[in-house]
């Protein structure tokens, strides 16, 4: 079973503003001795708008979305002063992800079963290909990694050069070797516990500090 993990992480001293402004149904679990998680049902990943209650905390605290759907995808999203200063979105299906976008673009009117059976993907999949569009948009990946802004959880520059030294263009224009930099960069943020975490499944185990009503 591939590993489903998705919360947002805030530090430690910052556990009395997140608890005002977190959602009726969140968690908050301690992850470790720096680390704390609001975890709720929201699984706004790359794709979505986070939820107003995101941006409402980053104006009084940093806050980390990291989420990791192995075997497809990872990620994170950093938001600070009600904005998202920095991502990351790192997929094995990258690909298909850019295909689809670009059909959708194309296509507004289209479903997506039309697009598949009507040829259009296929044509479309050819022409990424022969005009390297894939090749450029690799480049991109780690365009807004944007790792200066960890400082706000209080990572050293030690850290952050490690952090630098992972998301860069040298790793983006091999998709498999930036997706398996995800664990480093766990341990660079020192989130190693980040791991089969998820709203659902610790709320079975009831292994939360809180829970929000």
């Amino acid at each position: 079973m591939s590993e489903f993990t998705s919360g947002n992480l805030f530090l430690n001293t910052n556990w009395e503003i997140v608890k005002q402004l977190a959602p009726s149904g969140a968690l908050l679990k301690q992850l470790n001795k720096e680390w704390m998680l609001l975890l709720t049902k929201d699984n706004y990943m790359e794709d979505y708008e986070a939820p107003e209650y995101i941006y409402n905390i980053s104006k009084q605290a940093p806050i980390l979305y990291f989420y990791n759907f192995e075997d497809h995808f990872w990620g994170y999203r950093l938001f600070y002063g009600g904005e998202e200063v920095a991502d990351v979105h790192i997929s094995l299906e990258f690909e298909e992800e850019i295909l689809h976008e670009i059909a959708k673009e194309r296509n507004p009117d289209k479903k997506f079963s039309q697009l598949l059976f009507s040829g259009i993907l296929d044509g479309l999949r050819e022409e990424l290909k022969s005009n390297n569009t894939f090749e450029e948009e690799y480049k991109y990946i780690f365009d807004r990694s944007n790792v200066d802004k960890f400082s706000l959880f209080g990572v050293d520059e030690i850290r952050i050069n490690s952090l630098k030294r992972l998301l860069n263009i040298e790793n983006a224009q091999d998709i498999g070797a930036a997706f398996h930099i995800k664990d480093d960069f766990k341990k660079a943020l020192d989130i190693e516990e980040m791991c089969w975490i998820r709203h659902e499944r610790i709320l079975e185990s009831q292994e939360y500090e809180e829970f929000i009503k």
